[in-house]
């Protein structure tokens, strides 16, 4: 996983951690020296030592903080890098692919998965790194005192290495049933908010109830399991501590008697033994969370080969698109009944209906928003949803100013005529614009939409809460684009005549009209 370049800071931060755990072996045989000076009561020797380890804990203190600077500085580091390189190969995916669950889903992995990764999996290697050489050089220290003492730290590995895996089995079943409860308790109690309506106008509260407390119950009694697994797991794990520090004290004193180590050493071992089991504990359980953490780093790869392989930009011609077929259904109402279209370069479409007709819910199949529909649609060279660009005024407006949201922050140039033709004066143009009324965020999302450029423009009732002279505008801009263009309205412009085809959604089907004229001599009819 290609993640981060600052190589030298991590070098930095190795070459750190080794002062440090040397100085930690250090102040170990300080602490040696300290009681070997107690013992055979010389005091000058004493006072020293004390001088000596007093000097060692300040460079201790001053390299840890340092270490702990750097490790921050290079999971930030990380973190940037992942955060942008996730929404910038998420950009990379194809129009057709992004659905609203998968954006949904996206926004999660953004900020939620992408917050656990940093703990679980960035945060948790620096800290291997570090314990893997405190572990190994107070390993070292130990054998370095007394060659006898390599046989305890050996069993002593293995015996903390064998307990957490074993442990760890035992909590993972009860983990994954937590987690399934967990999950229904979330689904049910969403569910139950989202039917509110429902259920108060059935008055099937106690029914509700009934089930909600099954599900609660469920749920608080599989977490208050998995505690108590996780706490006895802890227990048995501090027993072993507190086994091998007994055992340390036993080996030791024998040797102490045997005259063979002093019992400054013997402290000395003590505490360097503290630098192995607890680095090596550690090493255990950070390695099962960075194995909890492979969902989102393969989500992640996912993301960055899609970018790798995303798809030229090189534009082809769509033209002429043809819609064979196409049915669709929501909810077991038919909205569109085997509608049969031809799309040509250049040319205006209006698609008139009431509301409610299916008009919308045919731009949103010809522009890969609605995949789920029955039929084909058959294009030029290739179907290029990019070519395509489907404005409502649902589109989306960035929590920012009218301007950087008109210019799509400098992409296009404000046209001068649109500045004085709607007064967009620089007061109003530093306005937030989720601060404008209807009218004025229609505006800024239809007068941005004309900087597109795209293959196909379709435009959902462009003239809807805008006053008469911003509709005249907007639907001459449109027309005159030079594009082709879909004016979707549930009635007929003063300017019907511009359009080259009509088509009225009625009952599921769509009705062809070859001009405007066709068009009002059949209205003028019913």
């Amino acid at each position: 996983m290609k993640l981060y370049k600052g190589k030298g800071k991590i070098i930095i931060l190795i070459i750190f951690q080794i002062i440090y755990s040397l100085l930690n072996s250090g102040f170990a045989i300080s602490i040696k020296n300290i009681t070997d000076s107690i013992t055979i009561g010389n005091y000058d020797v004493f006072k020293h030592n004390i001088i000596k380890t007093t000097t060692l804990v300040v460079l201790l203190i001053f390299v840890l903080l340092i270490s702990i600077v750097l490790k921050n500085s290079i999971s930030s580091g990380y973190m940037k890098t992942i955060r942008f390189n996730a929404l910038k190969y998420f950009y990379n995916t194809d129009t057709i692919e992004v659905k609203e669950d998968d954006k949904s889903e996206f926004f999660s992995f953004l900020t939620n998965q992408l917050d656990i990764l940093e703990e679980s999996y960035i945060k948790i290697r620096l800290e291997i790194i570090s314990d893997l050489i405190l572990l190994v050089i107070s390993t070292i220290t130990i054998i370095y005192f007394n060659v006898l003492f390599l046989p305890l730290v050996l069993i002593i590995g293995l015996v903390l290495c064998i307990a957490p895996m074993i442990l760890k089995k035992w909590i993972n079943t009860e983990s994954e049933y937590r987690i399934k409860n967990y999950e229904k308790y979330m689904s049910i109690s969403k569910n139950y908010i989202d039917l509110f309506y429902l259920i108060k106008s059935f008055n099937i509260m106690d029914k509700i109830l009934t089930n909600f407390k099954f599900v609660v119950d469920n749920s608080t009694e599989s977490k208050k399991r998995l505690e108590s697994k996780i706490g006895i797991a802890n227990g048995v794990i501090s027993f072993l501590n507190l086994i091998v520090t007994l055992i340390i004290y036993i080996l030791g004193g024998y040797l102490v008697f045997e005259k063979t180590i002093s019992i400054g050493m013997l402290i000395a071992v003590a505490q360097l033994m503290a630098n192995v089991t607890f680095p090596l504990t550690n090493i255990i359980s950070a390695i099962n969370e960075i194995n909890s953490s492979k969902p989102i780093i393969e989500r992640y790869n996912a993301l960055l080969n899609n970018g790798n392989n995303a798809k030229s930009n090189t534009k082809k011609d769509i033209f002429p698109i043809k819609l064979q077929n196409i049915s669709f259904s929501s909810e077991d109402k038919n909205i569109l009944d085997k509608v049969n279209l031809k799309i040509d370069r250049g040319k205006n479409y209006l698609l008139l209906g009431t509301n409610g007709s299916g008009k919308s819910t045919l731009a949103k199949i010809i522009s890969g928003i609605i995949d789920n529909y029955e039929g084909e649609i058959i294009s030029g060279d290739s179907y290029h949803l990019s070519e395509i660009i489907y404005i409502s005024k649902d589109n989306q407006i960035f929590d920012d100013t009218v301007k950087n949201n008109l210019g799509l922050y400098g992409h296009f140039k404000i046209d001068e005529s649109y500045i004085k033709l709607f007064n967009l004066k620089d007061d109003f143009l530093k306005k937030n614009a989720n601060d404008l009324s209807d009218g004025e965020k229609q505006k800024l999302i239809y007068l941005r939409s004309l900087k597109a450029n795209k293959q196909l423009m379709i435009y959902d009732e462009p003239d809807s809460s805008l006053d008469e002279q911003s509709r005249k505008c907007i639907i001459n801009d449109i027309l005159d684009n030079g594009l082709t263009n879909i004016v979707i309205s549930h009635h007929p412009f003063r300017i019907i005549d511009k359009f080259d085809e009509i088509w009225s959604v009625e009952n599921g089907s769509i009705r062809i009209y070859n001009s405007s004229s066709e068009y009002l001599n059949k209205q003028s009819n019913l």
